[in-house]
């Protein structure tokens, strides 16, 4: 989620001396660089319609100044002769301009995965930095962010931002998050550390230019002199808790110059704008590209022309088909994509102390249980009604390890002793686990009976309402249930309540005109997933703009509505699962998968595969998108479909394609 960014009063403070000493650069930017492989090639922009690579070029027309390439190599973003902030495939094809007002705009930068792009906005004395999604798309509408605000007297000029990002493993205490923002502000190198500063940014060092390393562990700057420098991050604290700078000089030239510094992908280099390296009878000017190691050295003149350089990251996409040889092993395989042996401290991947168990012939009762699953952090495994199937017994062992004194592992059955029988809840109780029976009368207390139980009791934060009468709506809620509310959180957590199709049960409407309001008598927000969800809150009173509100999120199938939800509710995806919209139990297990992994979960056609619409989204979403999970076998989801996902998704260094993967979080 975008957080909001706010300097500190440091910040605004502006150094007139370090200004002045600044012979070149104090307008250049920095071309941001993901992290990729060695061998990225460097692409260079200087205006024309063309953006060049030393073994062709990319045309993509008109102007394009500042180009800087998304995470997967595959798009890329640049200021166009319009002066916006415009975005191309790789080819140079499928243009689109993401602002849309007369402004000075420059430095475009990748952020959070490739899903939000921040630049720099205004004149050269009163830039400040703004950000938009990538893909153009909030809640269906384009939004342009202020991330840097001017403050109360502060007179600085920010420009020339610069972003690295890698996700974190929450599992793995050797991998931290990296998420961190470097900026000019007149002749301050600022940071915006987001894994130890909070959301304010301070002073690095005096210089200009900055440019992030894409593994977080050094920006590179020019200094007062005109040199490339670079600093180690984070920066360490002396004894009295003052910052102190590690500074490393790149460069040591008689007449130095550079500008528009940007990181190889692999951090093992530094390319620049800088000086025609053979002397001649008149002084140097900044008018080449160069490359020089980011360890030292001298640079090596890579182009004889001024232009602005940029790496394509060459990485590439996984996309995993998850599967058994049954629907029962299927939700297994899901289950072991992500969750680690029980007991297993040692592991990078998650444990899980909680596990939900339904019915594997009849959707009824499950219907929100990939909300159950994600809210207590476990799996969704299906059964056989009569009996505790051998393998599921196995796994439900292996996710929660032997049973312990030193904390609660609990198994929540859904549904009545129709759905699963007592002999499910001996055999399981026998193993030493806690069970615990969620049910009701029929699917729509049932439905309410989980949603009190993901809120013990309490408000939810968030109500999605979808029918009971059929499957597809209710699941694609489910894989979002546990996103969080921007600038809220997760709170009590989101629930799936059900409809008797176009009218209300009266336990839904009960739980609806009850926990649907807080304290302060204002409503849960509440949606519709799906058009009979609609017609039926209507039917109680609520509507789009009344006292009792909710927004419908629905389109002209099933399909088109799994869309929406995925628009809707999921900002800055890296992953993304697809299931067959004509069978609910991949969808089932797969959505409670996906919702633990922080992506949706999209339905498609199982011979067609994604709709036209569909294809357009996953192109557009692709440089924050890694990995995409198919769920089912061949039967089930045509092979076809991971040729039409892997192709929609890839970037410049294409896709591969495995069975089964584990170690997901």
């Amino acid at each position: 989620m975008r957080p909001t960014l706010r300097k500190s009063l440091a910040a605004s403070a502006v150094l007139a001396s370090s200004v002045a000493a600044i012979a070149v650069g104090s307008a250049g930017s920095a071309q941001a660089a993901s992290p990729g492989s060695a061998g990225s090639p460097l692409s260079i922009s200087d205006g024309s319609g063309n953006i060049t690579f030393s073994t062709h070029t990319v045309h993509i027309g008109g102007s394009v100044t500042d180009a800087a390439w998304s995470p997967d190599g595959g798009h890329v973003a640049y200021i166009d002769g319009n002066g916006q902030l415009a975005v191309a495939n790789a080819a140079g094809g499928d243009v689109r301009e993401l602002t849309h007002s007369s402004a000075t705009r420059s430095h475009p930068t990748w952020e959070d995965g490739g899903s939000e792009i921040i630049f720099a906005e205004g004149p050269a004395a009163a830039s400040k930095l703004m950000s938009v999604d990538a893909n153009g798309l909030t809640m269906g509408s384009p939004t342009v962010e202020t991330l840097v605000a001017e403050t109360a007297g502060d007179k600085g000029s920010d420009t020339s931002p610069d972003a690295t990002f890698r996700p974190w493993n929450p599992y793995d205490p050797n991998t931290l998050p990296l998420s961190r923002l470097v900026f000019q502000e007149n002749g301050q190198v600022m940071i915006l550390d987001r894994n130890s500063r909070g959301p304010q940014a301070v002073k690095l060092v005096d210089g200009t230019d900055p440019s992030v390393a894409p593994d977080g562990h050094a920006a590179a700057f020019v200094d007062p002199g005109g040199q490339i420098d670079t600093v180690a991050l984070p920066v360490p604290f002396d004894s009295h808790g003052n910052p102190a700078p590690v500074i490393t000089h790149v460069t040591n030239l008689a007449v130095p110059g550079f500008s528009h510094l940007t990181w190889s992908p692999d951090s093992k280099t530094i390319a620049a704008e800088g000086m025609i390296l053979h002397m001649g009878p008149t002084p140097p000017e900044p008018k080449d590209v160069v490359t020089v190691p980011a360890a030292g050295g001298t640079p090596t003149e890579v182009r004889s022309t001024p232009g602005i350089p940029s790496y394509q990251p060459l990485n590439v996409k996984q996309v995993d088909r998850v599967a058994g040889a049954d629907r029962i092993g299927t939700a297994i395989a899901a289950s072991q994509a992500v969750w680690n042996k029980g007991g297993d401290a040692s592991s990078v991947t998650p444990h899980a102390n909680n596990l939900v168990l339904s019915r594997d012939d009849q959707f009824a009762d499950a219907l929100s249980g990939s909300a159950l699953a994600e809210r207590f952090g476990g799996p969704l495994l299906l059964t056989q009604s009569a009996g505790l199937n051998p393998a599921v017994r196995a796994e439900i062992s292996r996710v929660l390890g032997a049973p312990t004194s030193q904390y609660t592992q609990t198994v929540y059955l859904l549904g009545g002793e129709k759905a699963l029988s007592p002999a499910v809840f001996n055999a399981v109780k026998a193993m030493g686990y806690n069970v615990q029976r969620i049910g009701g009368a029929d699917r729509f207390a049932t439905s309410v009976a989980v949603a009190n139980k993901i809120t013990n009791g309490s408000t939810p934060q968030r109500i999605f309402v979808a029918t009971g009468e059929n499957f597809a709506d209710a699941l694609s809620a489910g894989a979002a249930a546990f996103q969080p509310i921007p600038n809220v959180g997760y709170g009590n957590g989101t629930v799936v309540v059900l409809t008797n199709d176009k009218a209300m049960p009266s336990a839904t409407a009960a739980y609806l005109n009850s926990a649907g309001h807080n304290p302060s008598g204002t409503s849960v927000p509440t949606y519709a997933i799906g058009g009979q969800a609609d017609t039926a809150l209507r039917t109680i009173g609520y509507s789009t703009g009344g006292a009792k509100q909710f927004t419908p999120v629905w389109g002209a199938d099933r399909y088109a509505t799994s869309l929406l939800v995925a628009k809707d509710f999921f900002d800055g995806p890296a992953k993304v699962g697809f299931a067959t919209g004509l069978n609910w139990t991949d969808a089932l297990s797969g959505g409670a998968l996906m919702g633990h992994l922080g992506g949706p979960l999209l339905l498609t056609d199982p011979k067609a595969g994604p709709s036209a619409d569909v294809t357009t989204w996953l192109h557009r979403t692709a440089p924050e998108l890694t990995r995409a999970l198919i769920f089912g076998g061949n039967v089930a989801v045509a092979p076809s479909v991971n040729s039409a996902v892997g192709s929609a998704i890839a970037g410049a260094a294409g896709y591969s394609v495995a069975t089964n993967p584990t170690g997901l979080y």
